[in-house]
This record gives structure tokens, sequence and C-alpha cells, in this order.
């Protein structure tokens, strides 16, 4: 099975603010079974779904350009993602940063407003994409699951606990979307999003520990203004 692109979790740790990173490659090895009972095989990542017998994928979307508003707008420079800041939450993205093998190229963050940012912070939210070498709208939805599956069983390794493996499937600005939730060694939980279109993805680590029904109702917000160019 050929690697997939370099495509990594975000972390849920704050490296920039000097708690632990998360190791590990962040990668997708392709290695992993079939997470379906009626699976016939395992797609390769080079497949098209085009006369493979690989299904074409549906709700991928696609998106030109960026036109978020509505409010104050957060989108990293050449970020191909773009959001509206929430109602109650400050930018905070220069003080915060990810890292799991290898960094996001544009991380952005945000924490409630009346929040001190310290190394000890747990309640942030962190926003950041990954350029894939493939085009994920050529794969089909198992596929991109078996190989998220491989990311997750890696944290795990790392000390966190995910309550499935089996992601919640959503859309986010009309593109694939999976929810997956853990709770780290250290007390704190992460909502996890993945969202890809095209060659990117863009995930959020919506992560809790004193500040959970705002940081979830903060993340329903950026969900419901994430714009993904691709």
């Amino acid at each position: 099975m050929k690697r997939v692109a370099a495509v990594a979790l975000v972390a849920v740790a704050l490296a920039g603010c000097g708690t632990k990173a998360v190791t590990g490659s962040g990668r997708y090895e392709g290695t992993a079974a079939p997470t379906s009972s009626g699976s016939t095989g395992t797609p390769t990542p080079t497949d098209t779904g085009t006369g493979n017998g690989t299904p074409t994928p549906t709700g991928t979307g696609s998106r030109s350009s960026l036109a978020c508003s509505g409010g104050k707008v957060l989108q990293p420079a050449n970020a191909p993602y773009c959001y509206v800041l929430p109602a109650g939450f400050k930018d905070v993205s220069g003080l915060t940063s990810t890292t799991v093998g290898q960094s996001g190229e544009h991380p952005s963050s945000v924490a409630v407003s009346s929040d001190t940012i310290s190394a000890g912070i747990r309640d942030l939210i962190i926003v950041l994409d990954f350029t894939l070498k493939i085009d994920s709208n050529n794969l089909d939805d198992e596929t991109l699951v078996r190989q998220l599956t491989v990311l997750i069983t890696q944290f795990e390794q790392q000390g966190f606990t995910f309550a499935t493996k089996t992601p919640e499937r959503l859309q986010v600005d009309g593109a694939r979307g999976y929810v997956y939730h853990a709770r780290a060694k250290e007390g704190y939980s992460s909502d996890l999003v993945f969202a890809f279109r095209g060659s990117q993805e863009v995930e959020l680590n919506c992560q809790y520990k004193l500040r959970q029904a705002q940081i979830q109702g903060a993340c329903q917000q950026i969900l419901g203004t994430l714009q993904i160019k691709g």
C-alpha cells in the first residue's frame, strides 16, 4: 500500500504555551484494515473512483475563492481557509502553536476573551491546514476513515483515549468532515474535526477543561462560518 499524503493530526497540546507536544509521524500509513464489515477489499490511495470499482465520493463540494463575512474574519496569510471569530472569543494565534511530527501550514487559534493565555490554559480552539499530495476528492469515504484510524491509533499510544474510532460525519462548507472525541491523560478533552476538500485538509481542535459549553458553542460557530478553498 502506498503512503497517502502527509496529513498531521491537530495536537491536543499547546507546544507554544510550554505544554508537552504530541510526538508521532503524523502520516497516513495506509496499513489499517477496512472498518466496514461489508468491504470486499482495501482500496489503494491512488484509486481515482473512475472505472476501478471505487465509489465516487459525495459531499466534497468546491470553492474557488474565500469570502468570509459577518464579523471579524480570521484568515492567516495565504491560508486556504477563513472563518468568523466567535462571539466572546479573542484571536490568540500569535500566542499559541501546535505540532505533531510536523506543524500545520497556517495555524490560528482563539480563546475566551476573559482568559489569560498561559502555559496551563486548556480551553482553546486551534484551526490549521495541511496540503495533501493527492486529491482527497478521489478517495471514497471508507478510505479516508481508514487512514484517519491509523492516526487515532498513534495518538492512543501517546496516552489519549478516544470515545470511538468510528467518527461522526458532517459537512463543513460542503466538504466532508469527520469528528472524534478524545480525552488526554492530563485530564482535558478535545473534539477533533477533520475536513477534506481537494488537496486541502483543515483541522479543528476544540479542547476544553473548565469551559466545555463555551468551547463547544464557539466550535459550532466556527464550523458554521468556515470556508475551505479547493
